[in-house]
């Protein structure tokens, strides 16, 4: 037990070093973090099994249409793009511990669980037919929250913040 303490802590600490200074993102194999050969069972360990997200981009934009879901899964641990912008696109990855990690200090360090359900108004669907919509449903440690917004909707800056950190890890190998 102890030792897998020691090692969510070296996570957490050196994903933040990783992302927040945006250095090699994903250069660490997980022996770099001290865990021994039970390496299968200590990942499962310490993947939290609760916690999937589904973001979404829809609407006409200045580029025209455009339908972007972003959907992960931790128990699966598959993360998809389909990017149906300018061409159909579909992409399947794994993502790392220290990605899932940082993904998840985004959401909790912006608070995403305390956001409103909503911050489109119906006045501003009428009157932006060009508008990109967005939408962000996250279960994290039991929590289940969901939240829609426009591009001009007036929203926290962290929606932002979470929106760009799930569309930076799709363009990380």
């Amino acid at each position: 037990m102890l030792q897998i303490i020691i090692a969510l802590t070296t996570i957490g600490l050196l994903s933040s070093i990783i992302f927040e200074n945006e250095k090699m993102y994903n250069s660490f194999a997980v022996s770099d973090i001290g865990m021994s050969d039970n390496t299968d069972k200590n990942i499962k360990a310490l993947r939290n099994t609760d916690f999937d997200f589904v973001y979404e981009e829809s609407g006409s934009g200045i580029g025209g249409p455009r339908m972007l879901t972003i959907s992960y899964t931790s128990q699966a641990n598959i993360l998809e793009v389909i990017d149906e912008f300018a061409y159909p696109y579909t992409q399947k990855k794994q993502l790392s511990i220290a990605q899932e990690s940082y993904l998840k200090n985004k959401i909790t360090q912006n608070e995403f669980f305390s956001t409103n359900n909503s911050y489109i108004s119906h006045p501003s669907l009428l009157k932006c037919m060009d508008c990109v919509n967005y939408a962000l449903k996250i279960t994290l440690d039991k929590q289940l929250h969901s939240t829609k917004w426009s591009s001009d909707s007036p929203v926290p800056e962290g929606l932002w913040e979470i929106s760009n950190a799930i569309k930076k890890i799709t363009r990380m190998n």
